[in-house]
């Protein structure tokens, strides 16, 4: 997917684009981002999904597993850390928190 990068990385990358509009724009981009990587990381889980269940991949059944997996726990990791972003009251939050509880 790409998105790979070490938070801190992420935040140097983000600040370096954003740094001249302010601190609260840095801030705003990076939740942003965040956002943006749970949608990307679910994207990815459920293209492995489909290439698990139709055969019609490349990959092996075993190797489509494995990378829905490894995406699934992205998806997670991704979730959980732009759920911390926003109001933890806020039902989307609470929705999210619910969908990718490991």
């Amino acid at each position: 997917m790409g998105a790979d990068l070490e938070p801190e990385h992420e935040a140097v990358l983000l600040h370096a684009y954003f740094a001249s509009e302010g601190e609260e724009a840095a801030r705003r981009a990076m939740a942003t981002f965040d956002a943006f990587k749970v949608l990307a990381t679910m994207r990815e889980t459920l293209w492995g999904v489909r290439a698990e269940v139709s055969g019609a991949s490349a990959l092996s059944p075993t190797e489509a597993a494995e990378y829905v997996d490894l995406q699934l726990d992205k998806l997670r990791e991704s979730a959980r850390k732009w759920a911390g972003r926003v109001d933890s009251d806020s039902r989307l939050a609470l929705t999210l928190g619910s969908l990718f509880a490991a």
